[in-house]
């Protein structure tokens, strides 16, 4: 019986040390890109908590592959839940605007942005207390961003 002890010990030191997958790694992998296209960065920016939950937020990068002069796409705004699932995506152009960080249901950006999925409409803030798939952009006169208070947009109006 004491003859098997060692590798016992050698068995269980192995499954703890089986690596765990990363923040950054888990989120790759819930949003890969499809075929053709390259991801270029994935930033983690913050949480928000909405009237459906708590979720995480990043931006991604994307460029088309294999061109002699790669061309990017819009950039995503990701919506993940606890479990770090992909819950929702929002296009943005990073010349209008960018996000910056979380606070409560909404989503800070430098700039007056717009989401792709809410046409013309602009704001500085896109606030998600509603959940992950219905963003209102507003603007919010905050230190770091800019604008008023009237709301902007609202999905199908």
């Amino acid at each position: 019986m004491l003859r098997y002890l060692p590798i016992c010990i050698f068995t269980l030191a192995l499954i703890g040390c089986s690596p765990h997958l990363s923040l950054y790694q888990r989120m790759t992998a819930a949003a890969a890109p499809p075929h053709g296209v390259q991801q270029t960065q994935l930033a983690y920016i913050g949480d928000i908590t909405t009237d459906a939950g708590n979720y995480h937020i990043a931006t991604q990068r994307l460029i088309l592959s294999g061109m002699p002069a790669p061309r990017g796409l819009a950039y995503r705004l990701l919506i993940f839940n606890d479990d770090l699932q992909l819950v929702a995506s929002h296009d943005y152009h990073s010349n209008e605007a960018e996000p910056l960080w979380c606070e409560g249901s909404r989503v800070y950006l430098f700039g007056a942005g717009r989401l792709a999925d809410l046409g013309a409409a602009t704001g500085n803030a896109i606030d998600f207390r509603q959940g992950p798939n219905h963003p209102i952009l507003i603007h919010e006169e905050r230190y770091g961003s800019s604008g008023g208070t009237e709301a902007a947009a609202t999905p199908g109006q």
